[in-house]
């Protein structure tokens, strides 16, 4: 993917991709107000919150720190 790619894109395309909804992100976020808060742009990432991405997913956790 492209470097234009954000990190929100980025998550909503994975959890498309993995047929997910924002409640099936909501132990990661702490609940699933904070996933909608997050891929609204109200939110940033945490450290946990990449952690709890990169195990779901299977993805590197470098995608997200930049």
């Amino acid at each position: 993917m492209g470097d234009n790619i954000n990190e929100v894109d980025m998550v909503k395309y994975l959890m498309a991709a993995h047929h997910l909804h924002q409640i099936d992100l909501a132990d990661i976020f702490g609940g699933q107000a904070n996933v909608s808060k997050y891929l609204h742009g109200e939110r940033a990432l945490s450290k946990t919150h990449i952690i709890g991405l990169k195990k779901k997913f299977g993805i590197s956790a470098d995608f997200f720190v930049r």
